[in-house]
């Protein structure tokens, strides 16, 4: 546990990294001072390592990392770069004004030559309201759009949390829910819900088979699964090339969204994108 002993975290954390050459580290934040984080720099810098900074937004707190972003960015080199982190939230688009902040610092400091990813996710944390299905934005895109069009000289990378969130912000999964599969596009969710009654996860991934929004013609791992559960004769929740559990949809979901959004400028569908699928 010494990595997270708050006395000797920095050093212990540095001297982890030196016993693995191949790494990039990220510079340690928790309870940060410019102090630690110049040790931190210095080191790496030393080691000739890539190195990040992640700027998180504190849940709803905001913190201006102005002085920690000064700091970075009067680095003697530019093998470097910052995440900032909108995380979790509803209301994602109001935590803009926040990034946007962090993002015309960094360009006033050092122009276009240091990458800045902005993440985050508003993935639903509940489904009430989806009950026959529906459909919900991607404002992680709409929140990376924005900061583009207001920062033309910033070097924007985009980022999300692949649809996932924060332990305490996910609800807990109860065997009565509705099964449901969640089918990702460019810029949002399309929702499929079937009680069980109603043919469940295969009569969900039936649907979601059928809409527009479906990629075919992409032959990853998150399409085979929800096109074999639609074409399946026999439904067994069991077997491994069916999504038969709420944590195997969530996985069909995460394979796509990532592939979507990996294509996002360019995205034409092509088969045999992935290796056959061997179930083992």
């Amino acid at each position: 546990m010494a990595l997270v002993d708050e006395e000797n975290a920095v050093q212990n954390w540095i001297e982890f990294l030196e016993g693995y050459p191949n790494a990039s580290p990220c510079i340690q934040m928790h309870n940060s001072t410019l102090e630690s984080v110049g040790q931190q720099i210095q080191a790496f810098t030393e080691m000739d390592r890539p190195f990040l900074i992640r700027l998180n937004h504190g849940g709803g707190n905001g913190r201006d990392w102005s002085e920690i972003v000064d700091l970075v960015c009067q680095t003697d080199h530019s093998n470097f770069g910052f995440v900032i982190d909108l995380e979790w939230s509803k209301d994602l688009l109001s935590r803009i004004e926040w990034a946007d902040r962090i993002v015309k610092r960094v360009v006033a400091n050092r122009g276009d030559g240091i990458p800045v990813c902005v993440n985050g996710s508003s993935f639903p944390n509940s489904f009430t309201q989806f009950e026959d299905g529906g459909t919900a934005p991607l404002l992680e895109r709409l929140a990376f759009q924005n900061l583009v069009s207001n920062n033309n000289q910033a070097r924007l990378i985009y980022g999300d949390w692949a649809s996932s969130r924060p332990p305490g912000e996910s609800l807990p999964i109860k065997a009565e829910i509705p099964p449901r599969i969640d089918l990702p596009y460019a810029n949002g969710w399309e929702f499929f819900r079937y009680r069980r009654d109603d043919g469940g996860y295969r009569q969900a991934a039936t649907q979601a088979l059928a809409s527009p929004s479906y990629p075919h013609g992409v032959d990853i791992w998150g399409t085979y699964l929800i096109a074999s559960t639609a074409q399946s004769e026999a439904f067994d929740p069991k077997d491994a090339s069916l999504i038969g559990h709420p944590k195997k949809a969530a996985a069909a979901r995460i394979n796509i969204h990532l592939y979507r959004q990996q294509n996002f400028e360019n995205f034409n569908p092509a088969p045999d994108t992935d290796d056959d699928f061997e179930d083992i």
